[in-house]
């Protein structure tokens, strides 16, 4: 019994140390890498209230998945998706007064109907 607290304790202590160590994702992000990674986060939620099913996909899908999706604007969807590429995998500059005019736009986003 003791034997198996110890070594549950060793364990437990050892997961902690090691969590401390590793860094989290976003504390190796640039700052415009972060602002993109946000972008997107706030698209994806905004597409699913709109009733999207973008859950799972890549930016990529996603852009497939609204182009035939009953949204307008749509012109802000595509932008975000290829700045938020641009910017998290490709190092482009997201300044901060672009982040906010994206995310107005996407806040702005309405279901067409059909």
């Amino acid at each position: 019994v003791v034997s198996a607290a110890l070594t549950l304790a060793v364990g437990i202590a050892a997961l902690v140390f090691v969590r401390r160590r590793i860094p989290a994702e976003k504390d190796l992000l640039t700052s415009d890498q972060e602002r993109a990674r946000r972008l997107y986060l706030a698209l994806l939620r905004r597409l699913r209230r709109l009733g999207a099913r973008v859950s799972r996909l890549t930016a990529e899908e996603v852009a497939r998945e609204t182009a035939a999706f009953p949204i307008a604007p749509r012109e802000p969807v595509m932008e975000a998706i290829h700045i938020y590429n641009e910017a998290r995998f490709g190092g482009r500059r997201l300044g901060a007064e672009q982040y906010r005019r994206l995310r107005r736009e996407i806040a702005r986003l309405q279901r067409v109907p059909q």
